[in-house]
């Protein structure tokens, strides 16, 4: 598998949509993933708050291209061998 990191960064004119309430987090993330649509899936299981169990996964913020912006990016960490660090340093296996 060919990993490449990606960058998801929520938009802020739409961050205060009700979808976010599905989420963990609401900031900048970097996913190690082999193409967009497995970053943006990794970022909505990994992100996933614990009061959505049950919602379907396309109801996650991160799977949406209006509300997150993704594009191919360099952390500006390494994360070892992690799937997910966020911009404030949290990172998820």
């Amino acid at each position: 598998m060919n990993n490449r990191f990606f960058r998801l960064e929520p938009s802020a004119d739409f961050m205060g949509h009700v979808i976010w309430e599905r989420s963990k987090i609401r900031e900048t993330c970097w996913v190690r993933a082999s193409s967009e649509q497995d970053a943006r899936l990794i970022a909505s299981i990994k992100l996933n708050s614990s009061g959505s169990v049950g919602k379907s996964a396309s109801e996650s913020p991160w799977l949406n291209g209006l509300l997150v912006q993704c594009n191919q990016d360099v952390p500006p960490l390494d994360f070892g061998n992690r799937s997910l660090m966020t911009v404030s340093g949290k990172i998820y296996l």
